[in-house]
């Protein structure tokens, strides 16, 4: 399928005017459609959150709910390591996630994948010196000789092999724990009784 001109100036026009949850009520969790509610959560918690405090960014996750925190693990691994692989992944902010992101995993019994997150941590763990050198010198030159050392391609070659089981797991989860992400503070008196 081509995609034409038109298609992606709409996508794009799209995502520039999505809407920003500063909170997440249950009623816009329950009215956002499946293809939203991801991003929704993934906005609020990097555009009102986070912002552009990537110093705090652990901090600030860590102190959310854990539904929150399991989102935002998972959907960045998943991002970064779509885009350019467990190497990208580890050198931005969020593969300080990883050890969360394969727990969460387990814990959703996607033990093949929480396999492949421990696999691509030990690697990581083995090629310190590389990453610290690639790192210190933070070039794109750098980055990018790096992945010929790595080993991490392995990794992300499991990983392209298997995300498509999992896709749904989070969105299920999400669905099924929807109070896990009410950001509002007074959820629990106008809402409690929905739960019933």
């Amino acid at each position: 399928m081509e995609v034409s001109d038109e298609i992606i100036s709409k996508s794009i026009d799209d995502y520039i005017n999505r809407k920003i949850y500063v909170s997440l009520s249950l009623d816009d969790l329950q009215s956002l459609s499946d293809t939203e509610i991801e991003g929704a959560i993934i906005d609020h918690i990097t555009e009102c959150k986070v912002k552009d405090n990537y110093k705090k960014e652990y901090k600030i996750v860590k102190s959310l709910s854990k539904g929150m925190q399991n989102v935002y693990a998972t959907w960045w691994l998943e991002a970064e390591v779509n885009n350019w692989g467990f190497n990208q992944y580890f050198y931005n902010s969020t593969g300080q996630f990883a050890e969360e992101a394969r727990d969460w995993y387990a814990a959703m019994w996607a033990e093949k994948m929480a396999q492949i997150v421990d696999s691509a941590i030990q690697t990581l763990l083995s090629e310190q010196d590389l990453f610290i050198k690639t790192k210190k010198s933070w070039t794109l030159e750098a980055f990018s000789d790096s992945y010929k050392e790595t080993k991490l391609g392995e990794c992300d070659n499991k990983f392209y092999e298997i995300e498509k089981e999992i896709s749904n797991l989070r969105l299920i989860y999400i669905r099924n724990n929807l109070w896990e992400f009410i950001t509002e503070n007074n959820w629990k008196i106008k809402t409690w009784w929905k739960f019933w």
